[in-house]
């Protein structure tokens, strides 16, 4: 091919090819016919700026005939602000119907924040990883759950630093204050307690997870201390083997051992206690050997997640709406963002209510 057959090829490839290229302030300006600076003054909401309607209405037409949006960047240089928090967390939470996510998101969403949600493998050193990265982004701040053991050295320094960081579940599982949204699982486990006991259920097994969830063992420890006051027997252990490193472990997993113990144990039990997702493969094991749920043996979970309510069989379970906790993490951090926080960190318990379904007894409403 020919130095100018090729030259010919390639402009013509260029002619195909869409501009790529972002649409700036002075396209803009240069469409509605006006100064850069006017450009600017009107769609930033500068309270300086003497523009006529007429001419505020030529440059908003532009804009947004053109595509044309704000350069995040160039104003987090000029005010010393992202628009950008950081969500860490060791899964996300998608089996709740009402999600920290979801909540902190669309709080972020109404005041022109945008959320970016990272999940590590619930270890304290990934936790200080991913909020090392995040602050390397320049993240105006941070809402994290905690893992359930460790140091976490980089979450204790931002909390000591005054650097904006709110905190799931922190109340629950760190050893040091912060800004925090928790729930009362002590009250929870109490709730779930007596509503069995109510039902005569005195004979509780646990379906927990190997290792135990500290979030699970904090509850747990509230149901026996309930059973205790009813003078009914300590509750059995089931210690089914779980991933701590992934949001969900492969269910045939669980099953095979699960299908043993409640083998072993048939007639030791008149209630199961477990996680959402333990609870609904419970149910499923104790259905295969005849026995019938809520008749027999009556079931309960702990999340109120979309296993819960839509599983073949609902699950009673506690619901605390983590869509509540997301929203008011997101008003903690803008608080500390803008600087309205005082010195003391503010901690909220988000209330807990416990949904009676089929996979228990009979109940009007909720406990």
């Amino acid at each position: 091919m020919s130095k100018l057959t090729a030259r010919k090829a390639t402009e013509r490839r260029g002619k195909g090819r869409r501009k790529t290229s972002r649409v700036t302030l002075e396209d803009v300006a240069r469409r509605a016919g006006v100064h850069g600076t006017t450009a600017s003054q009107v769609l930033n909401g500068r309270a300086n700026c003497w523009a006529s309607d007429e001419t505020r209405q030529r440059i908003f037409d532009a804009a947004r005939d053109l595509g044309y949006r704000p350069n995040l960047s160039a104003q987090a240089l000029r005010t010393g602000r992202s628009g950008m928090i950081g969500l860490i967390s060791p899964g996300f939470g998608v089996r709740s119907q009402h999600s920290r996510p979801v909540g902190l998101t669309e709080a972020a969403a109404s005041t022109s924040y945008a959320v970016t949600v990272s999940s590590h493998s619930n270890d304290s050193e990934s936790e200080d990883l991913l909020i090392r990265q995040l602050l390397d982004r320049g993240v105006d701040g941070l809402a994290v759950y905690p893992t359930d053991s460790g140091p976490h050295t980089e979450l204790r320094r931002l909390a000591q630093t005054g650097f904006p960081v709110v905190t799931f579940e922190g109340a629950n599982l760190l050893d040091f204050d912060c800004d925090d949204v928790s729930t009362d699982l002590k009250k929870s486990g109490r709730s779930q307690t007596r509503h069995l006991l109510r039902l005569g259920c005195r004979r509780v097994c646990f379906a927990n997870g190997v290792p135990e969830a500290r979030i699970n063992a904090i509850r747990a420890e509230a149901v026996r201390r309930e059973l205790q006051r009813a003078k009914a027997p300590p509750p059995l252990e089931m210690r089914i083997p779980i991933s701590t490193t992934c949001e969900f472990t492969d269910a045939d997993l669980m099953e095979k051992p699960m299908r043993a113990f409640i083998r072993k144990h048939l007639g030791e039990f008149d209630a199961i206690i477990g996680t959402d997702f333990t609870a609904s493969i419970a149910i499923r094991c104790l259905q295969a050997v005849d026995v019938r749920v809520p008749h027999d043996v009556a079931v309960m979970g702990c999340e109120d997640s979309i296993l819960a309510s839509h599983g073949s069989l609902p699950l009673t379970s506690p619901s605390a709406i983590g869509q509540l906790a997301g929203e008011n993490a997101f008003r903690m951090l803008m608080a500390r963002i803008r600087g309205d926080a005082g010195r003391q960190f503010s901690r909220l318990v988000i209330p807990t209510r416990l949904m009676v379904r089929q996979s228990t007894r009979p109940n009007k409403g909720g406990d």
